[in-house]
């Protein structure tokens, strides 16, 4: 009723906002009587580096007006979101839940006929749970879903003034498709008319879209402050991200500095000054003291351009670069301004402004964030967050974060890293080897939140394989094409054909009459011997040339620099290149020049470590006890080899003469004596398995009761010096076999005892070099195995 009472005067104040009764799932579970409920802006900038505001040190980027937000109220150093690209990091911010919890893993396609690409129905969003009191708008970039049932105005927002999927053109000139529901994929949808709820507005006289934001920014509060309600605005900037535009006024204020770098800076700026706006209005209309702001980016910086340093890698990366963003929070009179360096997150925005609004979440969804303002204004001096979690599906990249440290895992390349956060937060020295007690806390904690979690329930704009294990493609994303489209490969002057192929349905396509490039960033391991192959051809039987260059992203090494010569028929390529000591990212790059007057084709690319081949991939069960009746243990599993990726585990017990449950943790309980059969099997690929049987009671082979309490033996020292290993036995046991594998299962070390005393044992291993090791004892019953190092 209200807002029908007030639309006469708002329209006169900005006949460009469109208003709409509220939505009827908006929340009514709100907390009695609530204190004074403030006004909440979230400003969240799009793809922004870590380094490229002034309050993270950025010299060559001013952003006086972005400082202010973090010099009058609180910058926090040590601030993730949930994910290191757009859609998913938007998706967690919008629910306060991790995004994988709900499948919202991938950038979504933009598809207004499919409502599965986008934020899934059952998830509230943070609109939806605040009181009906406040009056909600979107204005920006959405990228939740292009179903009309995903539409902002069907998601708890009152107000939208924006575009729906991931980026969009800035120019008014650029825009030529009126109906944003008439498209079918992102690039087309870049060219929409922005939309004013579910109306297209005319781009004829629009100025520069950041602008244009800005201004319905200010608008939104000028209309707002007037009412006694509160409000909440999401100021979602799709800037900088690209395409890389920007107005000569924003573009000669950075003379210095050139290309790419100086138009991203120029676009920055233009946010800056639309900050800038939005700060000064909500002192003009006396709101200042009673309005929390956020800003945040959505993720890290593209490394082409922006700069992200200290921290490593950049967007889509697990690196710190890719999901540590600059954050700052502004509420005057109620935070005191200063530095926070504890560990938060982006999910604390919805969990803080519910919080404050005198709202309750769904309990059945609970949240991942928490309450800030507790912990900023030193009421709770506890970590908001013990750990941050990171799970980038598509290429298994995995990252935990907890005291300090932080655990990398590439389970698709084999590649684990651990790194000391407190004194090397760009992540340059790989500790992995020299912790393995730290590895393994981490790498427990890691599964047991990967174990709540779901896979992706719609397909995206990048869709790579599931990956499994290595093979020979896991490098590349849509390394044939068959994916039907340029995704995996940078998008400049080239597209895919169906006419000229080497082999599938597809190939990559280098226009002609064109400078152009099929570039690909991956990562791969240091001081490590690849093979490059691929088949190219042209148009021209007479030739064109082009040229094949991979290189370090970071210090622009190049480890192949090479000119190929093309024929009018398919030709492989076949050359072995060595990354350098660092683990940064690499590129694979095809140029042709514009001279050449022939499209260039190419197809199945692949990369292959020199000597490597995949290895066998298995399931062992790592310990096993005897066990008594009525006790509770716990069963554990290991990978062999440890780089492969079996996902989340299933635990059961298939056979026996005794009787116990297990549950999906692996938690034994025992209840009858006799035999069991346990079996783990990864969920991931069920065919991977193991099975043992277990004995409740005494197990043969073991004549002490000691071992039924304890494991059969422990490894003495965490190290093997002088080339022997000792281990302690617990029991006296009967024909045992002690067998060494190394962490990719090989054997390296047997032998067999028919009598082993209960003591200290000595084992000679001259033979076994330097490294991580799985040793295995085994009686006729029963088996465990512990990891140790030799130096």
């Amino acid at each position: 009723m209200k807002k029908i009472l007030l639309i006469g005067l708002l329209v006169t104040c900005s006949s460009l906002f469109g208003f709409n009764n509220k939505p009827a799932s908006r929340n009514t579970n709100t907390v009695t009587n609530p204190p004074s409920q403030p006004n909440i802006i979230v400003i969240m900038v799009d793809d922004l580096g870590y380094a490229d505001v002034s309050f993270n040190g950025s010299t060559e980027i001013p952003t006086p007006n972005i400082d202010r937000i973090a010099n009058e109220g609180i910058k926090c150093t040590n601030a993730y979101v949930t994910y290191s690209v757009c859609g998913p990091s938007r998706a967690g911010f919008m629910t306060g839940r991790y995004p994988q919890r709900f499948g919202f893993e991938r950038n979504p396609k933009y598809e207004p006929n499919q409502i599965a690409p986008g934020l899934p129905l059952s998830e509230s969003t943070i609109a939806e749970t605040l009181p009906e009191a406040y009056n909600t708008g979107v204005i920006g970039k959405w990228h939740l879903g292009a179903h009309p049932d995903n539409h902002p105005l069907n998601r708890g927002f009152d107000e939208f003034f924006g575009h729906l999927g991931g980026g969009h053109r800035y120019f008014a000139n650029e825009l030529t498709i009126q109906d944003s529901y008439s498209v079918h994929n992102e690039n087309d949808s870049y060219r929409t008319w922005i939309m004013r709820d579910h109306n297209s507005v005319n781009p004829v006289g629009q100025k520069y879209l950041t602008e244009a934001f800005s201004d319905e920014a200010v608008s939104f509060i000028q209309n707002h402050a007037v009412n006694p309600d509160p409000f909440f605005l999401f100021l979602s900037y799709n800037a900088p991200h690209g395409p890389l535009q920007a107005t000569q006024e924003y573009l000669d204020r950075f003379p210095t500095l050139s290309g790419d770098r100086k138009t991203y800076a120029a676009m920055v700026s233009a946010v800056d000054d639309g900050v800038g706006l939005i700060l000064d209005q909500l002192v003009t209309s006396g709101i200042d003291s009673n309005t929390i702001v956020f800003f945040l980016s959505d993720n890290g910086g593209k490394t082409q351009y922006a700069n992200n340093s200290p921290l490593r890698g950049g967007k889509s990366a697990a690196y710190e670069g890719g999901y540590r963003v600059p954050f700052a929070i502004r509420y005057n009179g109620t935070i005191t301004p200063g530095i926070y360096n504890k560990q938060v997150s982006a999910l604390d925005i919805y969990a803080t402004a519910i919080a404050l609004a005198g709202a309750t979440q769904n309990p059945a969804k609970p949240l991942d964030g928490v309450n800030l303002i507790p912990y900023l204004t030193n009421v709770n001096t506890q970590e908001p967050h013990s750990e941050i979690y990171l799970r980038k599906f598509d290429q298994q990249r995995y990252a935990v974060t907890k005291d300090g440290y932080k655990l990398v895992s590439y389970f698709h390349t084999g590649i684990h890293e651990l790194y000391d956060l407190d004194n090397d937060i760009g992540e340059t020295t790989d500790i992995y080897n020299a912790k393995p007690e730290i590895v393994d806390e981490l790498a427990y904690i890691r599964e047991a939140w990967t174990s709540q979690l779901i896979n992706p329930v719609f397909q995206g704009i990048t869709n790579p394989p599931n990956y499994a294990s290595p093979s020979p493609s896991d490098y590349l994303v849509n390394h044939n094409f068959e994916l039907g489209n340029i995704t995996g490969w940078n998008n400049w002057n080239n597209s895919i054909t169906s006419t000229k192929v080497k082999s599938g349905t597809y190939a990559g396509l280098i226009k002609s009459n064109k400078t152009g490039s099929l570039k690909q960033i991956m990562e791969l391991k240091a001081n490590t011997a690849y093979q490059l192959k691929f088949w190219y051809k042209s148009d021209n039987s007479s030739g064109e040339t082009a040229k094949i260059i991979l290189q370090d992203e970071v210090t622009s090494t190049k480890f192949l620099d090479d000119v190929i010569t093309t024929t009018g028929t398919f030709k492989e390529y076949d050359n072995t290149f060595t990354t350098g000591s660092e683990k940064n990212q690499i590129s694979l790059s095809v140029w042709k020049d514009i001279a050449g007057n022939s499209n260039l084709y190419v197809d199945d690319f692949e990369i292959i470590e020199v000597g490597g081949s995949a290895d066998q991939l298995r399931l062992k069960v790592e310990s096993l006890l005897a066990m008594e009746s009525g006790q509770t243990y716990q069963a554990r599993a290991v990978e062999i080899p440890l780089t492969a990726w079996l996902g989340t585990k299933s635990w059961e017990i298939i056979d026996g003469t005794g009787s116990a449950t297990i549950d999906y943790k692996g938690l034994i309980t025992t209840v009858n004596d006799g035999t069991i059969t346990l079996k783990v099997s990864s969920l991931h690929n069920p065919s991977i398995f193991d099975e043992i049987e277990l004995t409740i009671g005494t197990p043969l082979g073991v004549e002490s009761e000691t071992a039924s309490k304890h494991n059969l033996f422990s490894v003495v020292g965490s190290n093997v010096v002088d080339n022997t290993i000792s281990i302690k036995t617990h029991a006296h046991l009967n024909k045992v076999t002690i067998q060494i594998f190394s962490l990719t299962g090989k054997l390296v070390y047997i032998k067999e005892l028919n009598n082993l005393e209960q003591s200290n044992h000595t084992f000679e291993l001259k033979n076994v070099s330097s490294g991580m090791y799985f040793l295995n004892l085994t009686t006729l019953n029963a088996q465990q195995t512990l990891k140790f190092i030799k130096n």
